[in-house]
């Protein structure tokens, strides 16, 4: 089965580098540019499922780039996910407007990021489930639904995990505080 393919859009090559090893190890495929006029070159030329795009992009902006896959008939119905660092309350409606299908504010952990890029693929591919029929739609029903079954148990053990973390620390500190000092 072939993964989902992201295109990772931002003009930082820490940013880009990190969350791609991330989405890599997850099992995605994942595609980068550093500016808009690279993405729509690589949305053109390669099949894409979902785009991660920094709004602040020098030259042609992250949201010039949305506007421009929104008028292209042959990629404008992938999902874009706005990941920016302009987060207040009229740039995120000014990404909906633009035609954003989500937003993440940056700085944002891995985590996040791959949660919102799972949730977007999610309802996209619910979308395309009630365009089809027959067999072919039973069977995406089916895969959407158990791919939100594992996104909520991965999210749980991820909660639990932070829980545990946190127990760890406070124990650690605990044995910490036993330790004999020094001359004493």
């Amino acid at each position: 089965m072939e993964p989902a393919r992201v295109l990772l859009v931002d003009d930082h090559e820490d940013t880009r580098d990190g969350f791609e090893s991330y989405l890599n190890w997850f099992g995605l495929s994942t595609a980068t540019a550093s500016n808009g006029n690279e993405a729509l070159v690589r949305l053109r030329d390669a099949p894409t499922d979902v785009v991660v795009m920094d709004m602040g992009l020098p030259g042609m902006s992250g949201w010039d780039t949305v506007r421009a896959i929104r008028r292209e008939p042959a990629i404008a119905r992938v999902p874009v996910i706005a990941f920016t660092g302009y987060a207040s309350e009229s740039d995120i409606r000014m990404a909906f407007q633009v035609g954003c299908n989500a937003f993440l504010a940056k700085p944002a952990t891995p985590g996040a990021l791959m949660s919102e890029v799972n949730c977007t693929l999610i309802r996209s591919w619910a979308r395309l489930a009630r365009a089809e029929s027959g067999d072919r739609r039973a069977e995406r029903v089916r895969l959407v639904a158990r791919t939100s079954e594992l996104l909520i148990a991965i999210k749980a053990n991820a909660n639990e995990l932070v829980k545990r973390r946190h127990e760890l620390g406070e124990a650690l500190a605990q044995l910490k505080s036993l330790r004999p000092r020094p001359g004493a």
